[in-house]
């Protein structure tokens, strides 16, 4: 999910925000509430993993670990079986949410800069006499980080992922390879 502080930010325009490759909500911080985290839950996290159980054929089962933010809300926690963690160990999650934000970061920049780098390597100007990077950084807009986080979402390994979570809880590992 991809949270902005405009809900139709001028990028958008002319532009559908449903074909979008993440799940875009928006408010006035740009961070997760409550209502952000029931409808994610609810319209997205839900429906995939039992699209995915589904079609493994395997029992729907959702191990949902959370910590004690106040943006999870308790009557999603009373409707559904979770897990929350007590006080003072979201810095354990983080440990594993670190991990995986720096692989997707490292991608991110990659994939930023090589295109950069094409168009440095095509060392021309563009219609109005200004050179083509300096038009290539003015016109990276929301969309294209969007795709950009799309993209590098992608290229996280699974070994990546279980690699992560077997330092965190490793007893489950053996459900998973």
């Amino acid at each position: 999910m991809l949270i902005y502080h405009f809900k139709n930010a001028r990028t958008f325009k002319n532009y559908a925000k449903f074909p979008l490759t993440v799940h875009y909500k928006w408010n006035n911080k740009d961070w997760m509430t409550a209502h952000l985290f029931i409808a994610w839950f609810t319209g997205y996290f839900k429906p995939t993993v039992q699209t995915f159980c589904s079609k493994k054929r395997i029992p729907f089962q959702i191990l949902l670990l959370i910590d004690n933010a106040p943006d999870h809300p308790r009557t999603l926690m009373e409707m559904y079986k979770t897990l929350v963690l007590p006080a003072n160990t979201t810095s354990v999650l983080q440990s594993v949410h670190q991990e995986i934000t720096a692989t997707v970061k490292s991608y991110y920049l990659r994939n930023k800069f090589c295109k950069a780098i094409v168009v440095i390597d095509s060392d021309s100007l563009d219609a109005s006499g200004q050179n083509t990077l300096k038009t290539f950084w003015k016109g990276f807009i929301i969309l294209n980080a969007i795709k950009n986080i799309h993209d590098s979402w992608e290229e996280v390994k699974i070994a990546t992922l279980t690699g992560v979570w077997k330092k965190f809880i490793p007893i489950l590992m053996g459900y998973f390879e």
